[in-house]
This record gives C-alpha cells, structure tokens and sequence, in this order.
C-alpha cells in the first residue's frame, strides 16, 4: 500500500488554500442536523477522523461538543493545535492512524470529513478503519463520513491551478489530474 499522504510542508498553506473553498461552518451546521436526525441525544464526545488543520474541529468546539481530532500528518496537528490554542478552545489532537488506532476512549459520533475517507485506497484499509471505529463508539453511535466520488474527478491529464495572493505570500498552485479509470484512483 502507498503511504498515506503526511501533508509536511504543505500544511503551512493548507488554509491558506481551502479557506474561502469549504464552507466549514456550514458543514458543522450539516453535521448537527445529522446528529439531531439520527443520534438518541445530542452527542457529548465526537471522534474527527483525518482532522487536518482542525478546521471541522474547532466550530464544533464552538458550538459546545467535545471533539477529539486524530489525523496522521504532525504537521497538520501542529497547524490544529496552534489555532485552538489561540482561540482556547479544549479540543484534543492525536497524531495517528485512522486505519488502526485506540484512544481509549469511547465516542457518540465520530465524523470524517472533506474526502479524508478517500485516502483509504485499499479495502482491507477500510475494514481496519471501520473496526477501529467501532471499537470506539458506544452501541448505536453515528458515523458521518464524505468522500470524493469518481464523478467528481476529472479526467487524466487535466491541468489545474490555483493563485491566491495573502498578506504573507503569493501561492501560485499548479496541478495535473491523475485518476485511472481502470482502478478509480487519484494517485497520490
């Protein structure tokens, strides 16, 4: 299996780039109509899967939810946990493996948000993460997950770049597509 992308360097522009893309707040929004709709009680501690930079995590904090985010990338946490602290916000941050993780813990929902459930490109990844999973929610808790789905990826070889100019720097992204419809994967 390849190594599931740590993120490294990238996650200093990590915001920088998807912060006026991913409506978050209008996810959390989504998230809580969800547990509202499926969950016995509103949840008193939620699991975030491949929590990145935090940015589901904090308005969850926001809203009152105890949220644990646990991503493999330390620079991504470091990001997280930087900006909870500015904003003093109690959300835990553990660097691990959502294939195979134990927190000790156990958890009412758990989420995995914007496509993070993709990078599971094997199905035996799946099955170790969904065990995982279960392992930590009480009987009958809610997992909410998004992934990318093929429809959503453009063909081989299409060329894309992204130009945003901050108050720090000037980031100009290029990119090309990679998916092979054969196995319905975008290389990392």
């Amino acid at each position: 299996m390849p190594r599931p992308r740590s993120y490294g360097r990238f996650a200093r522009y990590y915001d920088f780039i998807y912060h006026d893309i991913v409506d978050y707040d209008g996810d959390v929004a989504f998230l809580e109509a969800v547990f509202r709709r499926w969950s016995r009680e509103e949840p008193r501690a939620l699991l975030d899967l491949g929590c990145g930079t935090g940015n589901h995590d904090l308005p969850l904090a926001r809203r009152g939810h105890p949220v644990t985010g646990l991503d493999l990338s330390p620079s991504q946490l470091a990001v997280a946990r930087a900006k909870a602290k500015r904003a003093r916000l109690p959300v835990r941050f553990v660097q691990g493996d959502m294939r195979s993780f134990d927190l000790g813990e156990a958890y009412d929902a758990a989420v995995c948000m914007f496509g993070a459930f993709g990078h599971l490109l094997e199905p035996s990844d799946v099955v170790r993460c969904l065990r995982s999973l279960r392992r930590h929610l009480i009987p009958g808790g809610l997992f909410v997950f998004e992934f990318w789905q093929s429809s959503a990826a453009r063909p081989a070889g299409f060329q894309g770049w992204f130009h945003k100019v901050g108050p720090d720097f000037e980031l100009v992204r290029l990119s090309e597509s990679r998916y092979d419809p054969r196995t319905r994967r975008m290389p990392i």
